[in-house]
């Protein structure tokens, strides 16, 4: 119940936003044929007013998971290995626990037999508001929604850094706004430790690329 209530929030939260926007062109209003001008300056103001809707309710949202960072039960991927449990493969992992959170907090959820449907609206939602949409995009997934939770689960998880609510160890995989291939072994730099690459049989000598604190950048 929780869950449905924050989404109304959210979307209301952007309609409020977007009020202060309401002076922005309008399709049509222009003469000569403009529209191309006033569709481009709509998309801009409102896609400023979603995404400040969207950081305030991902800040809100975020503070209520703070003791399970703190405690250490939610946390970015760790390689190799993680916590990987047999019975409940990749459910098991910190990283898909905060993603199924946001997904029913956003309204994200798997829907159909196969799990290859849900809400695209809200989904793209996220996207256009996200600052890790981005730079977390795979074209494996078939459904925006997988895209969506993973760029909404890497927000918070920034976030979570950059309050202090947990410290990454070297072997966690880096923000994806930061993170950069190795020059030498061509592996991302996350999977780097002191004395060298661990991603895979290299004998790549370079040390880990430390995290950077700042979740917007």
């Amino acid at each position: 119940m929780k869950a449905k209530v924050s989404r109304r929030s959210f979307i209301g939260g952007a309609v409020v936003a977007g009020a202060a926007v309401a002076s922005a062109p309008v399709l049509g209003r222009e003469k000569g044929g403009a529209a191309g001008k006033t569709w481009a300056g709509s998309v801009t103001a409102h896609a400023a007013a979603l995404k400040a809707a969207y950081l305030a309710e991902l800040e809100r949202f975020a503070e209520t998971l703070r003791p399970r960072f703190e405690s250490g039960e939610l946390r970015a991927f760790r390689s190799p290995g993680d916590d990987y449990n047999r019975e409940k493969g990749r459910e098991d992992y910190p990283q898909e626990k905060l993603e199924r959170l946001l997904a029913t907090h956003f309204g994200l959820e798997e829907t159909g037999d196969k799990g290859e449907g849900g809400d695209a609206a809200a989904a793209y939602a996220i996207l256009a508001a996200s600052p890790r949409a981005e730079v977390t995009a795979d074209e494996g997934w078939n459904h925006p929604i997988y895209h969506a939770a993973n760029a909404v689960g890497w927000d918070v998880i920034a976030l979570a850094r950059a309050r202090g609510w947990y410290t990454p160890g070297r072997d966690e995989e880096e923000d994806p706004i930061i993170a950069e291939l190795c020059p030498d072994c061509g592996d991302y730099s996350w999977q780097h430790e002191e004395n060298g690459c661990h991603g895979g049989d290299c004998n790549c000598l370079r040390g880990h690329t430390p995290h950077v604190a700042g979740w917007l950048s």
